[in-house]
């Protein structure tokens, strides 16, 4: 039986900045069944570093392309690959990229063997032996002991804001439209806009962040650009550890006058980059993670705030230089099948196709709508109802390393209580384990706990969702797959569905 573990200190590793060393282990979605001698590159100074390297013999150019002799994973296997430094594999036992089906890309090398069958002196887990047929001991990806807890962040009404007319401070601001990450260290990520009111222009982009195991620590202003107002903040954290930021400033009243912006930081927030306009015309908005799409590119959902339809910029080298536009504004027919429909959550389905849940603005429908591209968000099908309700209120979605996708909403046709979420078996064909998340609401004049965001913890698989909690503060649950595979929920249906 191979036996196949993560790599440690002193580990040869081969590739570019698409190179991940420990976060989630392509073994645990690829067996591998390939023969061939590998290349050797540099060694690995830290088990959760990201690698940027050379081969011997041949150099990556700057895109991260494969090199000779690396093994690469796909759905089902892992392959050596055997042309030159390109995007083309040539493969004897698949054709196509290397992924493992969770947003992240891998690439394992293997030093060639001893004179005498050693496997070269390193530690690298040695996958030329196994055979098709080879049983693979893979680590169990999913822990066994439910987790839950919930909080916020920090106690309602207690980070002040000001009134730029009248300089007056109060306690009564706004904190909305959060945005979660975690690190590879298990660091939680939580960032969202502060401020007066929405639009109003003292609202900034603030952050706190958690260490694993520990609490949330000061709420710290991440960005600011005063007298302009800030919002929607989206984080990601790039394969190599930078974190990027996309948000939007409104330079006017109003959302329609707001511009696509992104900041970076490659030194874990200590510094940021100055803004960088990701689209020059007003009116897009961004609310949800980027995706990162097994074909490479980075996958940005957005939304138009003037005609109310979905959009996406797609990037093939991570917003540098280059991305195109899926726009609303250019195509009619794109419009029609999707007016009212927003914010979409996006994932990468198994079969790589893209798919995506809408919120929807529509006051008659209460539910959420979901549309797929086969084409890597070039074109998309007809929105189409969802079974999830909706009543005009945010909702992400994200992949889990077990395969399954997890959904955080709100389980209501009429309004932003409950708090829940839900998980999916079949790329979102079905969802099961529904849960509401938060307490009984003992608000007469309801309860508003909604805007979700949702990312995995790499180290514990653990799930993390934030949440504006009555606009007073940001609140957190924290949960994992066996806590939420012993709910037995169901979806609410609007009142005038069969």
């Amino acid at each position: 039986m191979l036996t196949v573990m993560p790599p440690e200190v002193g580990d040869v590793m081969c590739g570019n900045d698409r190179i991940i060393a420990a976060l989630i282990l392509c073994a645990a979605c690829c067996a591998c069944k390939s023969g061939g001698q590998g290349t050797s590159g540099d060694v690995v100074e830290e088990v959760s570093s990201h690698v940027h390297t050379s081969c011997q013999g041949v150099t990556p150019d700057d895109d991260g392309h494969p090199c000779k002799g690396d093994l690469y994973c796909t759905q089902d296997e892992c392959c050596e690959y055997t042309g030159e430094c390109d995007w083309a594999f040539d493969c004897t036992c698949n054709e196509g990229r290397f992924n493992c089906d969770i947003n992240h890309w891998f690439l394992f090398s293997c030093e060639p063997p001893d004179a005498d069958g050693g496997d070269g002196g390193t530690d690298v887990p040695d996958l030329r032996d196994a055979s098709p047929d080879a049983d693979v001991a893979l680590p169990d990806l999913t822990p066994s002991e439910p987790v839950f807890e919930r909080g916020d962040i920090l106690p309602p009404d207690s980070l002040p804001c000001v009134n730029l007319d009248t300089g007056e401070e109060t306690f009564h601001c706004n904190h909305h439209g959060s945005s979660v990450a975690v690190t590879a260290d298990g660091t939680v990520l939580a960032v969202w806009y502060h401020g007066l009111g929405e639009k109003s222009k003292d609202s900034r982009i603030v952050w706190s962040r958690r260490p694993h195991g520990g609490d949330f620590g000061p709420v710290e202003v991440l960005y600011d650009n005063p007298g302009l107002a800030e919002g929607n903040p989206a984080i990601w954290i790039r394969e190599d550890g930078t974190f990027y930021l996309f948000f939007v400033t409104i330079f006017g009243e109003s959302w329609n006058d707001a511009k696509i912006l992104l900041i970076r930081s490659t030194d874990g927030g200590k510094s940021w980059t100055g803004p960088q306009v990701i689209r020059e015309e007003w009116g897009w908005m961004v609310r949800n993670h980027p995706v990162r799409m097994s074909n490479g590119e980075l996958l940005l959902p957005a939304y138009s705030e003037i005609l109310y339809a979905p959009a996406f910029l797609i990037s093939t080298d991570d917003f540098v230089k280059e991305w195109l536009q899926v726009s609303p504004d250019d195509d009619a027919e794109f419009l029609i099948n999707h007016l009212g429909q927003i914010q979409p959550a996006v994932v990468e389905r198994t079969d790589h196709t893209l798919f995506a849940i809408n919120r929807d603005t529509n006051a008659s429908h209460k539910m959420a709508f979901e549309m797929t591209s086969a084409d890597f968000g070039r074109t998309w099908t007809p929105g189409v109802q969802s079974q999830i309700p909706n009543d005009n209120t945010g909702i992400d979605m994200t992949r889990l390393a077990s395969g399954r996708l997890v959904l955080a909403f709100n389980n209501t046709t009429s309004g932003r209580y409950p708090l829940s979420a839900a998980l999916s078996e079949d790329d979102g064909l079905t969802w099961n384990a529904i849960a509401d998340l938060d307490g009984p609401c003992e608000d007469p004049g309801g309860c508003s706990h909604g805007y979700t965001s949702v990312a995995q913890d790499p180290t514990d698989l653990s799930i993390w969702i934030t949440f504006t909690d009555e606009r007073a503060t940001i609140g957190w649950v924290h949960l994992n797959e066996p806590w939420l595979l012993q709910q037995k929920g169901a979806f609410v249906l609007p009142q005038n569905a069969d």
